[in-house]
């Protein structure tokens, strides 16, 4: 078993070395909050692979994600104040792939530069306008400017209703944000 107590230690006559340097504990980032955009969070392009990803984020874990039926293989990005996972629905992870979906939250989120990640429905809607929700697993909302993009926010999912997707006017306006949901390309099952 390794002790990592003693790690870099050396023992007498040793010329090896071995690095010392501790794994950050955050993805880098600007001094603002992090740019969230269908193609980017920060500085990291959400169409890179894995594999490139995690090269520039030192501090990114694998992990996974549960799905309806299924775990799938994720990889966790930290930053201060900030949480992006990015998934696969895949058996593993394919590094030299992009992730599918990315899940992203926490404060220090900026959405396309123009509203926090933590806002309420009603900055989000008077910013967004016109939109579409489903409430099946719990309530998400994607606008039809930005179909890569899908809120989930922190209301019951009865505030929509099935036969009336665009009816967002039963949604509080106090309900927040509670996280975006990122896809590589427009998820087919949501039409505006």
């Amino acid at each position: 078993m390794l002790d990592l107590d003693t790690v870099g230690a050396q023992a007498p006559g040793s010329t090896t070395r071995l690095n010392t340097q501790p794994v950050p504990k955050y993805c880098a980032q600007g001094a603002a909050g992090l740019r969230v955009s269908e193609d980017s969070l920060g500085s990291l392009d959400l169409g890179m692979n894995l594999r490139s990803l995690r090269a520039s984020c030192p501090a990114a874990s694998d992990t996974v994600w549960p799905g309806e039926n299924d775990v799938y293989p994720a990889v966790v990005f930290r930053f201060d104040g900030l949480n992006a996972i990015a998934v696969q629905y895949r058996d593993s992870l394919l590094p030299n792939e992009p992730a599918e979906t990315w899940f992203i939250s926490g404060a220090n989120g900026v959405i396309l530069g123009r509203l926090p990640l933590n806002a309420s429905w009603g900055e989000v809607q008077r910013l967004f306008g016109a939109g579409i929700a489903d409430g099946a697993d719990g309530l998400i909302v994607m606008f039809c400017e930005h179909r890569r993009l899908l809120f989930e926010l922190d209301a019951s999912p009865d505030s929509v209703t099935p036969d009336r997707p665009a009816d967002l006017s039963r949604i509080p306006s106090g309900a927040r944000i509670k996280q975006l949901i990122v896809f590589h390309e427009i998820n087919p099952t949501w039409h505006c």
